[in-house]
Parts: C-alpha cells; sequence; structure tokens
C-alpha cells in the first residue's frame, strides 16, 4: 500500500503523544515557581460614571414610560405636535408624571442599527430633561434625516421640542 494514500491507515500504533497546544503542567518547569499575585485594586474616581443603585435620577422607569397600546392611542387621538427636520413629536396632558414613547418606524429608518440608536438618543435627553417637563404622555417619531444626523443635532433638537412641550403646557396654565 501507499503510505502517502488518504485510505491508508497504519496497522502499529504510534507512541502516544500529547497535542503541542494543550499546556502541561510539567511543559514549563518554571510555570510552577511562579506565584499568582492577584491584580493590585484600581481606586475608582470619586465622579465615576456609575450611578448609586437606589438614585432615582439614572434609568428609564417603567413608570415614565407609555408601554401600553390604549396610552399611544390616547396619544395619538388627541394629540399636540412639535415637528422639525428629524422628529415629530406628540404629546398630551397626563395626570401622572411625564411619560415616553417611541413609535421609530421601519419604513422610515430602514437599518435597525440607525432605529436603536435614535431610541438610545431619545431616551437619555427624556431623561434628563424629564424632572422639568410637566405631566404629559409623549410620543417620539423620527423622520428619515434622523437617520444620518449626528448625535449633537439630535439632542439639540430634542432640547427644542422639550422646550416647545414646557411653554406649551405653561401657557396653558395661565389661561385656564
Amino acid at each position: 500500500p501507499r503510505s502517502g494514500h488518504e485510505t491508508y491507515i497504519p496497522t502499529q500504533c504510534s507512541q502516544a503523544q500529547a497535542h503541542p497546544r494543550i499546556p502541561r503542567a510539567h511543559g514549563d518547569p518554571a510555570r510552577s515557581r511562579r506565584t499568582k499575585r492577584a491584580p493590585p485594586p484600581r481606586a475608582r474616581p470619586p465622579d465615576a460614571l456609575t450611578p448609586a443603585v437606589d438614585s432615582p435620577r439614572y434609568g428609564f422607569p417603567r413608570a415614565r414610560r407609555l408601554t401600553r397600546p390604549a396610552d399611544y392611542k390616547n396619544v395619538f387621538a388627541d394629540a399636540r405636535r412639535s415637528a422639525d427636520f428629524t422628529f415629530t413629536v406628540l404629546y398630551r396632558r397626563s395626570q401622572s408624571v411625564p411619560r415616553l414613547g417611541l413609535a421609530i418606524s421601519r419604513k422610515q429608518l430602514r437599518r435597525a442599527v440607525d432605529r436603536n440608536r435614535i431610541k438610545r438618543i431619545v431616551r437619555e435627553s427624556f431623561r434628563l430633561h424629564a424632572a422639568s417637563l410637566p405631566a404629559v404622555d409623549i410620543v417620539v417619531l423620527a423622520r428619515q434625516p434622523a437617520a444620518t444626523a449626528e448625535a449633537r443635532q439630535l439632542t439639540r433638537a430634542l432640547s427644542k421640542h422639550w422646550n416647545r412641550i414646557r411653554n406649551d403646557a405653561t401657557a396653558s396654565d395661565t389661561a385656564h
């Protein structure tokens, strides 16, 4: 038989050898002498970005979200509107705290990456401005230019929408 042929299998076993990539304790004599030290603890700066767990300022709690389809229907049925090049913001007075709903459609933003990016930016902007907003239910709709806009532009546009909502609420409060 030919030794180079793929069906050739030798009948005698050669001496068993460990695979060269599998580490062995006896493979490196200096290995057993080394002692493993724990890495030194790293001090965290006092202004670290990790929030306190019980801090109400951080996160996007369920109480601040529109969660039910009926909530969205109420906003769409009787909404005030604030629109610009990147967003359309619909809002309606509510009884409790300001709440946010997102309606970012695939028709406007084809790529999931763009939709998710817009959602993150809107949530973060809302989180930062929620304390100064009146009790309103808000639904944010994105337009196609939002996909290519920079985060700074989107944040600026959202700040203008939050200011419009705030001003509209104070104007309607003084009218009543």
